[in-house]
């Protein structure tokens, strides 16, 4: 009985593990390159000075522990300078460490975010003035205390020199 519910577990997370694979692949099919230049121009000028990590981090979102890039025909999103930052990191080459993240790189994800330059990561707002959603400013608070409680810099405070141009 041991053995066929063990055998179970191994199925089922080798399943887990193939559709996490096959949203990776469509999240990337999706996400295809822009039709025009003009959106590549546009992107390439609000990040003029941008570093790779930083530039990665507002270029992509997370679910679960699976990281995507924003869609990058998807001008009507609340998240358009994802789109924008998403088209430049790919017109780039950049791959964004896209995919199954671990643990501890979720909870930095999900506790930073990028400097307004682009050229760092900074802790996620806390202050209750800014959000009118009482969620989301518990969701950032819950996801420092986890930082503090496994002890990570997140790279926060860290300065990366500007990406070179292609």
């Amino acid at each position: 009985m041991d053995q066929s519910v063990e055998s179970f577990h191994n199925v089922r997370m080798k399943l887990v593990t193939a559709v996490q694979i096959l949203f990776i692949n469509f999240s990337l099919i999706s996400c295809a390159m822009p039709q025009t230049e003009d959106h590549l121009a546009k992107a390439r000028a609000m990040f003029p000075n941008h570093a790779v990590v930083p530039l990665c981090h507002a270029a992509t979102y997370s679910i679960g522990n699976v990281v995507y890039f924003w869609n990058v025909n998807d001008f009507d999103s609340v998240n358009v300078t994802g789109t924008y930052a998403a088209i430049l990191a790919q017109a780039n080459g950049y791959d964004c460490n896209v995919g199954v993240r671990t643990a501890d790189e979720i909870i930095c994800y999900k506790a930073t975010f990028p400097t307004s330059d682009h050229r760092a990561l900074t802790w996620v707002g806390t202050d209750p003035k800014y959000y009118k959603n009482p969620e989301h400013l518990a969701f950032n608070k819950r996801s420092i205390q986890a930082v503090k409680d496994r002890n990570l810099t997140c790279d926060v405070g860290t300065y990366f020199e500007p990406a070179k141009r292609p």
